[in-house]
């Protein structure tokens, strides 16, 4: 007796299934990893901008910007940064520090509560220093 039927069996149907979600759980870690990465890469990018614009504002000024909060950008800071620039992100907020001292010491701390994110900073980065969910670095 031939069968002419048309269609996949549910047993086809869940092996497919299986044979999906196995791949995708594979391929779920390293991406996550990449996506990881590309954030730390930005971050990275975005604190070399802050440090270029604060070294360019005491080179102008002839003095340091002034602290402010975590996320808000230092009075007379924003025209050094490029059009748009934020201290607030997704995932994280940048906070300018004018620590003060002899010699005279700035930085910039980076505030996530993503470890994987600020590990990953500080390999790229390597001088920088964690305390709680704060990484920071010194830029003069």
């Amino acid at each position: 007796m031939i069968r002419n039927e048309r269609g996949f069996t549910l047993v086809e149907l869940a092996v497919v299934v299986l044979i999906i979600g196995i791949v995708a759980a594979l391929a779920q870690p390293p991406f996550t990893h990449m996506r990881t990465r590309a954030r730390a890469a930005q971050a990275v990018s975005e604190l070399g901008n802050l440090r270029s614009a604060v070294l360019r504002f005491q080179g102008l000024n002839h003095e340091w910007p002034p602290e402010a909060a975590a996320g808000i950008i230092p009075v007379g800071l924003q025209a050094h940064l490029q059009d748009g620039y934020s201290f607030s992100r997704s995932g994280y907020t940048l906070d300018y520090d004018n620590w003060g001292g002899v010699p005279f010491v700035v930085g910039v701390t980076l505030v996530t509560t993503d470890t994987d994110l600020g590990g990953m900073i500080m390999q790229i980065v390597g001088s920088m220093w964690k305390s709680g969910d704060r990484y920071s670095m010194v830029i003069e």
